[in-house]
């Protein structure tokens, strides 16, 4: 499971969900772990096997993808500034990203919020919980 290219596919080449991880640097570390070994075969989970060639090839993408979306949570953060970057926009943007339909999948999320905690650890973001539009009205 951790390698997942852009993300899951469908049958007819849509994505389903978006590529999952709880955790940024141990996402990063064990797709250039992989890289490293001598293996003959990638042998992935929801993708069929592939020679070493492709399978370096998607380990890449893989690594592309975790660098786009931390660029991606960088310039939210950036652009939102006062406000805070909410969880479920960063999601939104990482499933628009990977292609999934819809873009807010049960596996955009975790990764949203891995990005976001990363950023925490940086310094560049402060954790906050913003009430919901319209909880005022209970």
């Amino acid at each position: 499971d951790a390698v997942q290219g852009r993300g899951i596919r469908r049958s007819d080449g849509t994505t389903v969900f978006a590529p999952l991880y709880v955790d940024v640097a141990e996402a990063r570390w064990g797709l250039l772990r992989l890289l490293e070994l001598p293996f003959e075969q990638l042998c992935p989970a929801h993708v069929a096997p592939m020679d070493r060639d492709a399978g370096l090839s998607f380990l890449r993408e893989s690594l592309a993808f975790i660098d786009e979306v931390d660029d991606l949570a960088r310039t939210m953060v950036q652009q939102s500034a006062p406000s805070p970057v909410l969880t479920r926009d960063l999601a939104i943007r990482i499933g628009e990203l990977s292609g999934a339909k819809p873009p807010l999948t049960p596996q955009s999320a975790p990764t949203a919020r891995a990005h976001l905690y990363q950023l925490a650890r940086e310094g560049i973001l402060d954790s906050a919980w913003v009430p919901a539009e319209g909880s005022n009205d209970r």
